[in-house]
């Protein structure tokens, strides 16, 4: 768009006409921007709206006319935001909901009707405990859903949460959640937020972190990361396709995502495909560098070429 921006974009959200974009910029299509803006689709144009935050934005999503905003930054729209924060789309305010967010970053943000679910690196949502992962209410508040305990480990980070049916998968670098010895990649119960510890499917991988998450509408589970073993049972690396009442990865999927110590940072799923970004050389068997989409029943390339020059 324009002049792009002068460094990295890392998530996107669209409300009609607008796209809001969120990253470690400082300008905008040629327009000064700190690490947020929007640009107007039929135009290109960055628009005038200017909230600025103190430091990168990792996640944006939109609930209705509400835009969050999650990152590393303790200021956004001029006033004090730890590391979340919310924006009137249809105004471009900031709101006064205020979470109060403990911690070094949020890097996930997930809307479900008046809550949204978070993740990142964090201790507290205000003065409540919660480690990394956490459902906050319209009024900022934490609400009771809680894996207990959090997650743990030497990077206990949480990177991608996905909601489907009853069920809310978690991913990133952690060593455990809830109290169950289940790495990387575990299923919470929607109401009750207790983890599945029958449900491990990374179970005999080799990993180093999940940072994608996508559920189909024929309710498979596509998980992107950084591996290059997903489990015992499924030798893939990068993406992996997994069974949601199981756990069990379904070795018949293959994407054949090459180099193996490439990651996949990014999925987006429609009807038959899915749109891949991340770094990677060769993507469905063909050619392809770091955006490709695959077809979600065979894996193979739909023939989607943009080539980009550098890891999405």
């Amino acid at each position: 768009v324009g002049t792009g921006a002068n460094n990295e974009i890392y998530s996107f959200a669209k409300y009609c006409n607008t796209l809001f974009v969120g990253g470690s910029f400082a300008t905008l299509g040629g327009q000064a921007r700190s690490s947020i803006g929007s640009i107007d689709l039929l135009t290109g144009a960055t628009t005038s709206w200017n909230p600025a935050t103190d430091s990168a934005v990792y996640a944006l999503a939109l609930s209705g006319t509400t835009l969050y905003v999650g990152g590393n930054f303790t200021i956004a729209g001029g006033s004090s935001r730890g590391r979340l924060a919310s924006f009137d789309v249809t105004t471009g305010a900031l709101n006064s909901w205020n979470p109060g967010i403990v911690g070094s970053q949020i890097n996930t943000i997930v809307p479900d009707g008046s809550v949204i679910y978070v993740g990142g690196i964090f201790t507290n949502v205000s003065a409540t405990s919660r480690n990394n992962i956490a459902a906050i209410d319209s009024s900022g508040n934490a609400t009771s859903w809680y894996p207990a305990g959090g997650t743990t480990g030497a990077f206990p980070d949480v990177n991608a949460i996905e909601i489907s049916g009853s069920n809310i998968y978690v991913g990133g670098r952690f060593s455990t959640i809830g109290g169950q010895a289940i790495p990387y990649l575990a299923v919470a119960d929607r109401s009750t937020g207790i983890v599945n510890a029958s449900w491990n499917p990374t179970s005999g991988g080799t990993l180093t972190s999940i940072m994608s998450l996508g559920v189909s509408s024929s309710g498979a589970l596509y998980v992107g990361g950084q591996y290059t073993i997903f489990s015992g049972a499924c030798t893939l690396p990068v993406l992996a396709e997994v069974n949601v009442a199981t756990g069990i990865c379904n070795a018949s999927f293959n994407a054949n995502i090459l180099p193996g110590g490439g990651y996949m940072k990014s999925i987006v799923l429609n009807s038959t495909s899915m749109y891949l970004g991340g770094s990677f050389t060769n993507s469905g068997g063909s050619a392809r560098t770091n955006l490709s989409g695959v077809s979600t029943t065979t894996g193979v390339d739909i023939g989607w070429i943009p080539n980009a020059d550098q890891y999405v």
